[in-house]
């Protein structure tokens, strides 16, 4: 019960983090457009410094930020195998998405388009949905059936001190199950069947 609770905080501090790094970036510089006042720090300073990171647009590199997120969140979450911490990203890519949207209407009439940013959210929160269920499923799984053990090597966590030296056995007997299964309900309809 403890988890749930700093699975959501880590999670979203882990976004905001990455959020005002992209906001401290856009302060420097990187931004289509950049708002520089003369009367602060002396003249442009700082407001100019990222501008070599704009060549491609904002849109753009918020892609890439997403895409990368989405990795990350992926990889954490199933090697810490706690898919309430991937949710905060599912979250998060909603609340963008249901913004975007929103927006939609307003940037078309500007002669702007935010369909690529749109259809790549899209497509992020698919996979992370479908991977969510699968990590929920999978903990399920190995929760309710008293004869299965959970893989040794996955349960240390990211940081975990963790024997990688018994991976390949025990995927190797992980990967057994579905195959005992098919041969004993075979055996057992073979049996039927005479």
């Amino acid at each position: 019960m403890v988890r749930l609770p700093f699975s959501l905080y880590s999670g979203w501090v882990t976004g905001a983090m990455i959020l005002n790094s992209l906001y401290m970036m856009k302060s420097l510089g990187a931004a289509d457009v950049v708002k520089v006042d003369p009367k602060a720090n002396g003249g442009v300073g700082w407001a100019i410094w990222a501008k070599d990171l704009m060549f491609i647009d904002e849109e753009d590199w918020t892609i890439i930020v997403l895409w990368t997120l989405e990795i990350f969140f992926e990889i954490v979450q199933w090697w810490e195998r706690n898919p309430i911490w991937g949710a905060v990203y599912a979250w998060a890519g909603s609340a963008i998405l249901a913004n975007n949207v929103e927006k939609q209407e307003i940037l078309k009439k500007s002669g702007k388009d935010n369909t690529p940013l749109l259809g790549n959210l899209g497509a992020i929160l698919g996979i992370h949905s479908f991977s969510l269920v699968m990590l929920m499923g999978y903990l399920i799984f190995e929760e309710l059936q008293p004869w299965y053990e959970p893989i040794e090597f996955w349960q240390g966590g990211i940081f975990g001190m963790v024997d990688w030296s018994v991976m390949p056995r025990q995927l190797r007997e992980l990967l057994a199950y579905p195959e005992d299964y098919l041969k004993e309900t075979y055996a057992t309809r073979e049996a039927v069947v005479m």
